[in-house]
């Protein structure tokens, strides 16, 4: 060390000897070059940014920063929908890392919170950004820009009936009476007319007349009180004023009471028209709601019916498919389903018995953004008590399940000796749409046992327009990591050439290397759940299931089954319905082919709530009668596809019969 950088010599307790120049002017670099030091060694350290996406369609999406940032915008950190180049209008707030607000220009803010100011789309695809676009970088605060972050995910596709995505109308009749020559009503209780407006005093016009009841109104909350709507003749332009409001804007509620005076003979609500501050609103926008019934029965514990020919909800959604679950029963009529104005079939939701989560599904649509409207009929079956028709909640299917229709064959690992040239040439000669080929099993040594052979396959089937499903034979248990890995690598697997299969299958059936029903059981929810996590969302999984008819013989073998869980986490159930099983035909018609094939088309429908491709029985252990059978009852059943087991042992004429379930 340098003389001059010593402590001087102190001569007394009081008086020190004043440091010499060069000492004082050495120091002051010190003082001055290390925290320079330090500071120009953060400036060169870019923030990083951690996303967590929206969970709900009104949701936000909050960036976190690894340290204070500023000059954050809507322009450098938003939502964006897939195939746009604009981030989402939003609005946006910033916190400070003691969870004060701050401006998000000036910072220091620590998470910044992006709130789109419209609800997402159901099964919509989308980032979240950091620093993606914009006119300028959100900085730490000594100017480093934030480096480029983005998280994809789809908006939630599973919504309960009062989803921000899901609208609903009341009946509507038309007068020339009437403001506007229309007007709305419902007649059971629960069911509102929220209208919001701007203004000191509002009119409420309705309907009087022998068919009218009760209804209650609020205004911000508040109850204003009931009325009743029964007169002995029909009257149009009925008022309800409410007044002394205080200025802005307000929220009137109309809920249908579902109780009437003696003389009337109906319950009904009626909304024609509004006043506010005197000036006539005679097409009010008005949000409309159906009664809601609690049921623990019923996804979410509740859902939403109408019974009134007309009433409508519509749902808007992103995606090739879309379920609309609604409950049947002895007091359930019909519906009508159409998207985007074509009617995609009518529906009679009556059954003896009540039965909940039953799915009406649409597939096969562009993936794009679609409406969904569900229209009571106001008919029933004469068993019917009556013309209900209830909305439990909407399933949006990111996924086309299109190589599961119609006709199916199947290629095992015994099988991988046919040449693919001549067996897929054999195949579109008899109108084969798709071909399941089985990788591996629990078993294998790798993860696809002739991955050679695989791509030959993947090569010929394409190229004669014929669909490819891999499918996998888990063991679970001890085989779990393996198991998932192996099928997971069906759905991440390019050939040489760029192929890729179609979709994926796993085979549920094998119990021999689990200790317990309920090891097997869980082990089926858990390998779904971390195949659809490993393949992606937008990847096609089919559980191969055995036949529920042939489990229902020996139920505590299948106690625990996870019918439900596999009908939320697959997207097609293909029951091994092999009727060549059945030897008791003779004895048992339920178990004849055509009966065997229908019923367990409609239990796998039931159970799962998916489309069921039904495979009827191995091919070398069926008669042709039997196989007409089998082709005749997928067909009576609406079956989505279906096939025997397997294409190796199907008999040359068979495929005479086969070659129908193109036209299912």
């Amino acid at each position: 060390m340098s003389a001059l950088l010593k402590r001087p010599r102190i001569r007394s307790m009081d008086k020190r000897v004043r440091p010499t120049r060069a000492f004082s002017f050495l120091l002051a670099l010190i003082v001055a070059f290390v925290p320079a030091t330090s500071a120009l060694a953060a400036d060169t350290t870019p923030p990083t940014s951690t996303l967590a996406t929206p969970t709900t369609l009104s949701g936000s999406l909050v960036v976190t920063f690894s340290e204070p940032v500023k000059n954050v915008s809507v322009d450098n950190v938003g939502l964006r929908l897939d195939g746009t180049t604009a981030n989402l209008a939003a609005s946006l707030s910033c916190r400070s890392a003691s969870n004060v607000a701050v401006g998000c220009g000036s910072g220091p803010a620590t998470k910044a919170i992006v709130t789109p100011s419209s609800a997402l789309v159901p099964g919509g695809h989308y980032a979240g950004l950091v620093n993606v676009g914009g006119t300028a970088p959100l900085t730490d605060l000594a100017g480093n820009a934030a480096g480029y972050a983005s998280k994809w995910f789809y908006g939630s596709t599973l919504e309960e009936e009062q989803s921000v995505a899901a609208s609903y109308r009341w009946a509507t009749g038309s007068s020339p009476s009437a403001y506007g020559g229309s007007y709305s009503t419902e007649r059971l209780a629960g069911a509102r007319a929220t209208y919001r407006f701007t203004g000191r005093s509002v009119a409420w016009y309705t309907i009087t007349g022998p068919d009218q009841g009760f209804a209650t109104l609020s205004i911000d909350g508040h109850s204003v009180g009931s009325y009743d709507l029964y007169s002995a003749t029909r009257r149009y332009h009925a008022a309800r004023a409410i007044g002394g409001l205080g200025s802005g804007s307000h929220r009137l509620v109309i809920a249908v009471k579902g109780t009437k005076r003696s003389a009337s003979h109906g319950t009904f609500v009626t909304v024609d028209a509004f006043t506010v501050d005197g000036v006539l609103d005679a097409t009010p926008n008005v949000e409309w709601r159906w009664r809601i019934v609690d049921t623990p029965s019923a996804s979410g514990g509740h859902l939403a019916y109408g019974t009134l020919r007309g009433s409508n909800v519509y749902f808007t959604f992103r995606g090739p498919g879309v379920d609309w679950a609604t409950v049947t029963g002895p007091d359930q009529g019909s519906a009508q389903v159409f998207v985007d104005g074509v009617l995609r079939g009518t529906y009679d939701n009556y059954s003896s018995s009540v039965r909940y989560g039953v799915l009406r599904s649409v597939r096969n649509l562009t993936v794009e953004t679609h409406t969904l409207r569900v229209v009571v009929t106001g008919k029933k079956r004469s068993a019917s008590r009556g013309t209900f028709v209830g909305v439990d909640r909407f399933i949006v299917r990111l996924v086309s399940i299109a190589a599961f229709r119609y006709l199916g064959a199947w290629v095992d690992l015994f099988d991988y000796g046919l040449d693919p040239h001549n067996a897929i040439a054999d195949m579109k000669s008899h109108g084969v749409k798709t071909v399941y080929l089985e990788t591996a099993r629990y078993s294998s040594s790798a993860d696809f046992d002739y991955p050679t052979k695989v791509d030959a396959w993947l090569l010929e089937a394409h190229n004669a327009g014929i669909k490819v499903i891999g499918w996998y034979f888990p063991a679970y248990s001890e085989y779990l990591n393996t198991d998932v890995r192996r099928t997971v690598a069906i759905a991440l697997y390019r050939s040489p050439a760029g192929e890729r299969f179609d979709g994926l299958g796993i085979d549920i059936e094998y119990k021999g290397k689990t200790s317990s029903a309920s090891e097997f059981n869980s082990g089926i929810v858990t390998h779904l759940d971390r195949v659809r996590s490993g393949a992606g969302s937008s990847f096609t999984i089919a559980a191969i299931v055995p036949a529920p008819v042939a489990m229902a013989l020996s139920p505590s073998s299948w106690q625990g089954f996870p019918w439900a869980a596999i009908g939320t986490r697959a997207h097609v159930v293909l029951p091994m319905a092999y009727s060549s099983y059945r030897t008791d035909c003779s004895t048992k018609p339920a178990h004849c082919p055509y009966r065997y094939t229908i019923d367990n088309v409609n239990e796998a429908h039931r159970l799962t709530g998916l489309p069921v491709h039904v495979i009827g029985g191995v091919g070398d252990r069926m008669s042709s009668s039997q196989v007409s059978d089998f082709v005749n009852g997928a067909r009576a059943a609406h079956a989505y596809g279906g096939s025997l087991y397997d294409y190796r042992t199907t008999a040359s004429s068979f495929w005479q019969y086969l070659s129908k379930l193109n036209l299912l």
